[in-house]
């Protein structure tokens, strides 16, 4: 016997209040009314805190076709609404089409005064971009100035420094050489200073 026929026997003989184990016994006896019966369900008391509870009432059919049609009538104010908005902007329009009819020459006039003004604000950009660039290339040019100029000077200081280096060593090496001198004319002195034999 397959997975499948099993499922489908087993939900032909189950029914509400059978357990597995009567299952098994049905499968012994193969009958259906050697199952005992199932007890009777004792009938449910409600207890005090439902009692107490409201239950929600369903809304009745009244309820909602006042609802359907209060919707229905903000819809229609609403695109009522609309329309209004739309033929008042439609007169605009139209008004404004026929001033162009009528005064072609004043619609020119006003196209070519903001034309002017335009270029005239373009210049004046230009005039402020110019005078940025000039000031900002007037002080790089001060600056790689200034950078070259304290190029050399760090370069004239540190040659100058070498030198003062090297002059100091010099005259190190010529005061050691001019002590050891002075030491050896000392012992010298002394020497000749000593006598030359001992009388005891």
């Amino acid at each position: 016997m397959t997975k499948d026929q099993l499922q489908k026997e087993l939900k032909e003989k189950v029914k509400a209040g059978v357990k597995p184990s009567d299952l098994k016994k049905l499968k012994k006896s193969k009958s259906l009314d050697d199952l005992p019966s199932p007890p009777p369900n004792p009938p449910l008391k409600k207890s005090h805190s439902q009692l107490e509870i409201p239950l929600p009432t369903q809304a009745s059919k009244d309820q909602i076709i006042k609802q359907l049609k209060q919707d229905l009538l903000f819809t229609q104010n609403t695109a009522a609404n609309y329309l209004t908005s739309l033929s008042a902007a439609q007169a605009q329009l139209t008004q404004l089409q026929e001033q162009i009819k009528e005064n072609p020459t004043e619609l020119k006039t006003k196209i070519t005064q903001l034309e002017d003004h335009i270029l005239q604000l373009r210049v004046e950009k230009i005039k402020e971009f110019s005078e940025y660039y000039e000031t900002k290339q007037a002080l790089t040019q001060e600056l790689a100035e200034n950078i070259q100029a304290g190029t050399q000077e760090i370069n004239r200081l540190e040659t100058k420094l070498l030198s003062v280096n090297k002059k100091k060593l010099e005259l190190q090496s010529q005061l050691g050489h001019s002590q050891n001198k002075t030491a050896q004319l000392k012992m010298k002195l002394l020497d000749n200073q000593a006598p030359s034999t001992f009388n005891y």
